[in-house]
This record gives structure tokens, sequence and C-alpha cells, in this order.
């Protein structure tokens, strides 16, 4: 269907009609869209069974994707989420589906690690996050459907500040109190300099 898609979007003459039908699919999986962007678009389309944000688009995911996925409506949409995401991570071997996860509108009856793809509204809390480079990500699924997940320890969580108004000289007090010790001399967990680590931090913080 995918490929359908593509093809008959491409053509010139085809009905207007039929091309405003398609055109929402088309925009959708067009180019090199990634799984992420597909299941966002499906998140806003009207659907009556919330379990229809995956079974409904499963002919535009990868062939390899929905092979391992087989419509179950027998099952929660709790569920079929997790299996949406315990699928994508054993193919991929990418945790970018994390970022997605949000605890103020958790899927009832899911773990915490799986999205809620029918919540209108959500963070996307770990947008760039890739530390681990080109690197696969080892995820294996525990009892109580906990994800045990293989990482590299960075640090704790010491303190948490008071939120920062609009106003600059607020912004710049709050920054300059995040400044590590030996901040110009030193190197962060990953190996590059303090300094660098410290201003992306500043900027993804200021953008995001």
């Amino acid at each position: 269907m995918r490929n359908s898609i593509n093809t008959i979007s491409e053509k010139k003459g085809i009905p207007e009609e039929l091309r405003a039908t398609i055109a929402p699919f088309s925009h959708a999986i067009s180019g090199l869209r990634s799984l992420i962007l597909l299941l966002w678009w499906a998140r806003n389309q009207n659907c009556s069974n919330a379990s229809n944000r995956i079974y409904g688009i499963l002919s535009l995911f990868s062939s390899a994707l929905s092979a391992k996925l087989q419509p179950d409506y027998t099952l929660t949409t709790g569920q079929v989420y997790q299996d949406m995401v315990l699928a994508q991570y054993s193919l991929r071997k990418r945790l970018c589906l994390l970022g997605h996860c949000d605890l103020r509108t958790r899927c009832p009856g899911a773990p915490t690690w799986v999205p809620n793809f029918d919540a209108k509204e959500g963070s996307l809390l770990l947008a760039h996050g890739h530390a681990s480079g080109s690197s696969a990500s080892h995820v294996t699924l525990i009892p109580e459907d906990k994800l045990d997940v293989v990482g590299t320890f960075c640090g704790w969580i010491q303190s948490v500040g008071v939120a920062v108004e609009s106003d600059a000289d607020q912004m710049v007090e709050a920054i300059r109190s995040w400044e590590p010790n030996n901040l110009l001399s030193s190197n962060y967990v990953t190996g590059e300099p303090m300094f660098d680590a410290f201003i992306e931090l500043v900027f993804r913080v200021r953008n995001e």
C-alpha cells in the first residue's frame, strides 16, 4: 500500500478528488519518513477504536515490522501499543519511542515505557538524545512488564531549581548557577570537553 500511494501521488493528471483523498496518507509516508512521524500522524486521525492507530496503518509500516503485528481486537489498547513498541525495539535496536512517553497522558494499563498513541497532546522529551551514537540498544522485557535497558551511568540529579520566567537577568543567573566545577578544564563523562557539553545543554533547554 505504501508503494501504491507514493506511485499514485506522483502521477500527473489524476482526478483532484482522488488526489485529495490520498493526500493525508501521502504526506505521512512520503520520502523516508520515520516510523515516529507516521505514528504521530495517525495520532491525529479519527479512530473509534484506539487500537486502529496501529492496526489501521499496518500496511504503511515496513514489511518487517508489519509482519510482527497481527490485528487482535481481544487485546487492550495498552497491549496493542506495547506489542508495537517491543516489535520496533527488536527490529531497530533503538529507544527513540521512549522520548514520546508522558506520565500525564499514560495509556491505562500500559507500562510507563509505552507511549500513548491515542493522546492528542504529548511531550517529546528526548527528541535529540543519541548518547550511544550508532551502537545498538540492548533491551530485555523482564517480569511485571519492566524494560531492562543497558546504559552508561552519567550521574545523579541532585537538585531541581525554581522555574525561570522570561526575564533575561533571571535566565542568565539560572544558567550561571548550573556551571559545574572546572568547567574549562575538565571533561564530560563521554570524553568531550565539559564546556562543550555545558553549552549544548544550555542551548537545548533554551530551544526546547
